[in-house]
């Protein structure tokens, strides 16, 4: 009974740590989908044949200015409080269902008016969901590993490979959450505090 009000409490105080570590985060400075290798030519193709997708000119400006301001539409649409940093094939997952959805939809010419900028508007909000999606379950997949446990993701602050430290709890034993707890002060040595990260050029 002792051994589990202790793992009880040990699981408490674990979970307590990453919340923490995740509310230390702040928030978002990046744009995520800008550091995809494929962002700068497909979006140069976007905007460079925005003006023959639809006959409404105030259309066509309000969509080109959606696509010059991609990024920061993205930065107002993830409304996370952890750091903006998400593995690279998640990343890549995320740009080929947004490129495809943005390709097939400059297959056809629009002749209402405001259609186009809606449809543009709807494939931002996608991606906003599953760049949300991406990062935060990969946050929560910490849970599986036990003690500090590092991953390898893009930043979207910086497009730097960054290696992401987190504190899982799921641990099998007694003695596992006690090793667990004698690397936390690693953990918070590592934790985002002026976004100090273990960063290597790509």
């Amino acid at each position: 009974m002792r051994r589990q009000q202790a793992a009880g409490r040990i699981t408490f105080l674990a979970r307590l740590l990453w919340l923490c570590s995740v509310l230390a985060a702040g928030s978002l400075a990046g744009a995520c989908l800008q550091c995809d290798p494929a962002y700068k030519d497909k979006f140069s193709y976007y905007q460079k044949n925005m003006n023959w997708k639809t006959w409404w000119a105030g259309d066509r400006e309000t969509s080109q200015q959606m696509l010059e301001n991609w990024p920061e539409e993205t930065l107002k649409g993830l409304k996370l409080t952890i750091s903006p940093e998400i593995p690279q094939d998640k990343l890549k997952d995320v740009g080929e269902k947004i490129y495809e959805k943005l390709d097939n939809m400059y297959k056809e010419f629009m002749y209402t008016p405001g259609a186009f900028p809606k449809l543009l508007r709807s494939i931002l909000e996608t991606q906003n969901d599953l760049l949300q999606k991406a990062i935060v379950e990969t946050r929560i997949d910490c849970e599986k590993h036990c003690g500090v446990y590092e991953y390898e993701t893009v930043s979207c602050e910086s497009c730097n490979i960054t290696l992401t430290p987190c504190f899982g709890y799921h641990c099998k034993s007694t003695e596992k959450w006690k090793m667990a707890l004698q690397s936390l002060p690693e953990y918070m040595a590592q934790l985002p505090v002026g976004h100090n990260r273990l960063e290597h050029p790509k």
